[in-house]
């Protein structure tokens, strides 16, 4: 079995590494993910 069974745990767990919650991640990274995405699309295609 992988990953977490308990969604309170999980989000306990990600706090203590990256120092905020996984809604705030997604908030800040969000656009460089994007970018990345693309990047990489554009690799794939040539």
């Amino acid at each position: 079995m992988v990953g977490f069974n308990d969604t309170k745990y999980f989000r306990e767990y990600f706090y203590a590494l990256f120092g905020m919650n996984p809604s705030e991640y997604i908030r800040k990274f969000r656009k460089s993910f994007h970018n990345n995405l693309q990047l990489n699309k554009k690799i794939i295609k040539e």
